[in-house]
């Protein structure tokens, strides 16, 4: 403890060293620190979903226009077939965002979120911590007037009131019940990232509101109308290969059985869900990561240069000291308590 006292005191006296010295450890750890903590949430942490292996997102491809437009979303006359026929799926979904403007709460507002199939929230593992999910009957074309908030938008708007079930809010006119208020840790994506899948910021801030899509199967056509992002969750044991070959065989023969454009070929695209979250940015992050854990590594190296240029011009009194008997192990640990101080003082600035 003298040790660190008497380092405090040196360091005090000499207050341009000691801050550059910690400024430049601040900098190198605080920037450390903010690429990995992005690093960790994006590329090395879980999804957060029971057994996110088995979560994939599908998109659809024509060989006739991949040279401009690799995949599509999904048609929804093809994701009906999928759900029906597919037996390597435990569940699959689509959803499109939206926004609709809600009255019956006070002020006329715009809300944002998504028209979403009944079976969105049982795929992803993630069930309503109040009241219920969509019921597939409540999934229909006209039928889809059943709303589920979001946890923050059920705070915000409703000031977490428990006995918000069965409430009515209108969205554009339509009356909706409210049957259910999802976890607050869901964590759905943010309209305008969803936005990008369709080429447009359909939303501007995070998912209030979810509602049945209510899509009218029967007038859905097998080619075009591409419009819903689609997740799966796989049955354990199967892999992306497997379930690509099987929707490409139920889609051939959808197309056959509704008389599609001659020539006309449709493919599955099944990507594991965090590689369609995390896009082509992985590799961009991980060279940032390496980019920053060089410079920290210079700024050691300069640190420790700082230091030892410090010690030689000290020579002329540590040399002092040691002939008025004072040991070398306590001029050792006199610099070293020196080092420790302006590491710990540096490396607590940097993470906050």
């Amino acid at each position: 403890m003298r040790d660190f006292r008497l380092a405090f005191r040196r360091l005090a006296h000499q207050r341009g060293f000691a801050l550059v010295a910690i400024l430049t450890l601040a900098v190198g750890i605080g920037a450390n620190t903010a690429i990995f903590s992005l690093v960790d949430g994006v590329l090395l942490r879980p999804l957060a979903f029971p057994q996110p292996e088995q979560l994939v997102s599908l998109d659809e491809s024509i060989p006739q226009f991949v040279g401009k437009y690799p995949f599509f979303p999904v048609n929804a006359a093809s994701f009906h077939a999928w759900e029906q026929q597919s037996k390597l799926l435990a569940g699959v979904a689509i959803l499109q965002p939206n926004t609709w403007v809600m009255t019956g709460n006070g002020e006329p507002q715009q809300v944002h979120g998504a028209i979403i199939s009944a079976g969105m929230f049982k795929v992803l593992g993630v069930p309503p911590r109040l009241g219920r999910d969509f019921l597939a009957s409540e999934d229909v074309h006209n039928q889809n007037h059943v709303v589920i908030l979001s946890d923050a938008f059920w705070r915000s708007q409703f000031h977490a009131d428990p006995g918000i079930l069965g409430r009515t809010i209108d969205l554009d006119g339509a009356a909706c019940q409210i049957v259910g208020v999802m976890p607050p840790d869901f964590p759905f994506p943010y309209g305008e990232e969803l936005g990008t899948f369709f080429g447009s910021s359909l939303s501007g801030g995070p998912m209030q509101i979810f509602r049945p899509a209510g899509v009218d199967f029967a007038s859905a056509p097998v080619v075009g109308n591409f419009n819903y992002l689609s997740f799966a969750r796989l049955k354990p044991g199967v892999t992306a290969a497997q379930l690509r070959a099987e929707l490409d065989v139920i889609t051939a023969n959808l197309l056959a059985a509704k008389h599609a454009p001659a020539g006309i070929t449709v493919h599955a695209v099944v990507t594991p869900l965090r590689d369609m979250i995390v896009g082509d940015h992985g590799l961009g992050l991980w060279m940032l990561l390496a980019a920053v854990g060089a410079i920290l590594l210079i700024v050691c190296l300069n640190l420790a240069n700082l230091l030892l240029v410090r010690v030689h011009g000290r020579g002329h009194e540590l040399a002092i000291r040691l002939a008025l008997g004072a040991s070398r192990g306590r001029l050792i640990r006199e610099t070293v308590a020196e080092g420790l101080l302006l590491s710990l003082t540096g490396g607590v600035l940097g993470i906050l």
